[in-house]
């Protein structure tokens, strides 16, 4: 614990208190005292995001690193949270959190509110931050209405139950919540919910910790002079580009009138409208027909429902075929892009791009009905099924098209990812079978990387769902 009270200055009574610990580098210990001593089953202690069974083994999840206990908010353990120490040399994420189990869902955990509720229910405020440790050392410091939302977007879940405790949030985050869509859905959502929403710039230190350690003051200055939720993003957009020319003006109109769009009170967007109007020296009426184009955009695009997912085609093949309907329909050179056709991994999908490769190095130019007239009869009633009976239409708006081509392909390298990890996980225990040490470790080590990358997609704005689990 040197680490804990040394470097990052917690007191004793707080390590106790948050009831933080550290998990052996030796994965065995966990069988050992779990198994052995406690008789606990394996298959329990994989269910509950604990350890990974491998072989005859488990795996300590958490070996090498400080871990957090996670609580809900009447105090029952459903999960952890670990970060290596800063001399660990691994390759791996600094931070990495207990799966989803059956007790743990991370878009719905608050760090701390077991402890802190009593105080947000007082001050009739809560302080939102991103990590354990800004929100150890706020609480520390004085600070003791804080949560932790584990990252730098509030969910629609923690919203809800946070809103039981205080009626008012204040955000002291890392992130420029302006460039972040998740981060702005979750202003938008608590914003609409009637919960009064501030942001705190901090401005001497890069996070709350930091800021707590070393300068209490400036840190409650700082929350005391948050800013309004919608002013800070508008004031945020500002300072980001030049207001006065052209290129600048469309910049910041790219951004905010999304923003504009979202606030759910008129006589709010009203406002906000004509703050926007006035800066960009333009007519309010040019702010507010931009408003309306952008609503009537976002119902456009076509999102594939229930209705039209058959019971015997699966998610992937779907939207696999729904790459390959908007590409040809519009521009099949998209496959060209390894990126995008390494996305395909369906039998007759692959032979149809094979196809298109060597059509496309035969022929200059790409026309959709000769393309389809030189396939097979196997091939051509897939093309036709996919392809040809779609509605060229609907990708007549381009930015409309980029939007869902982009949706379409994130959804795919998720499903690409959760192939590599089963896979890995399937080499991982037969290396664990057969003892060898040094490629099991570079291959969790490869696990550990790509088990980030999907956390990075699935924490991602949750507007990036193109299909429903059938």
């Amino acid at each position: 614990m040197e680490y804990l009270v040394h470097d990052r200055g917690l007191k004793p009574d707080t390590i106790k208190e948050f009831q933080l610990g550290f998990s052996p580098e030796n994965s065995y210990s966990l069988k050992k005292f779990l198994i052995d001593k406690k008789k606990f089953l394996p298959s329990d202690i994989e269910r509950a995001g604990i350890g990974l069974i491998r072989g005859s083994n488990i795996y300590d999840r958490f070996n090498g690193r400080i871990t957090f206990p996670l609580f809900d908010h009447r105090g029952n353990p459903i999960g952890f949270a670990g970060r290596i120490l800063p001399w660990d040399k691994r390759e791996t994420g600094k931070y990495i959190n207990s799966p989803e189990t059956p007790l743990y869902h991370k878009s719905s955990v608050l760090y701390a509110l077991n402890l802190t509720r009593g105080w947000i229910k007082k001050k009739k405020v809560a302080i939102i931050v991103e990590g354990e440790l800004d929100a150890i050392s706020s609480y520390q410091a004085g600070i003791k209405n804080v949560v932790a939302i584990k990252g730098s977007a509030l969910t629609e879940e923690q919203i809800r139950l946070l809103s039981r405790f205080a009626p008012k949030f204040i955000l002291a985050l890392d992130a420029d919540m302006a460039g972040d869509a998740a981060s702005r859905r979750g202003l938008t959502i608590a914003g609409n919910a009637g919960i009064e929403v501030k942001i705190a710039k901090l401005s001497n230190f890069k996070d709350p910790d930091e800021a707590a350690r070393h300068d209490l003051a400036g840190y409650k200055k700082d929350l005391i002079e948050a800013e309004g939720s919608w002013d800070y993003l508008i004031n945020s957009v500002f300072s980001r580009f030049n207001s006065s020319t052209g290129s600048g003006k469309a910049k910041i109109s790219k951004e905010l009138i999304p923003i504009l769009s979202e606030i759910g009170d008129r006589i709010v967007q009203a406002h906000y409208a004509n703050v926007i109007a006035r800066r960009l020296d333009v007519p309010l009426m040019a702010v507010t027909d931009e408003v309306d184009k952008n609503k009537k955009a976002v119902a456009l695009p076509k999102i594939l429902t229930e209705s039209e997912i058959g019971s015997d085609k699966d998610r992937k093949v779907l939207l696999e075929e729904r790459l390959l309907a908007m590409g040809f329909q519009t521009d099949p050179k998209i496959f060209l892009s390894e990126s995008v056709s390494k996305l395909i991994s369906t039998p007759l999908n692959i032979r149809i791009l094979e196809e298109y490769m060597k059509f496309s190095s035969l022929n200059k130019d790409f026309d959709l009905s000769v393309f389809a007239s030189s396939l097979s009869k196997e091939l051509f009633d897939g093309f036709a099924q996919m392809v040809l009976g779609g509605n060229e239409e609907e990708f007549f708006d381009p930015d409309l098209f980029k939007k869902e081509f982009d949706l379409v392909q994130k959804e795919l390298k998720i499903f690409s990812i959760k192939d590599n990890l089963k896979f890995l996980a399937s080499e991982m225990r037969n290396l664990e079978k057969d003892g060898d040490k040094d490629k099991l470790f570079k291959v969790q080590n490869e696990f550990g990387k790509l088990a980030e990358q999907l956390s990075g997609y699935t924490e991602a704005d949750g507007g990036g769902i193109i299909l429903k689990e059938p």
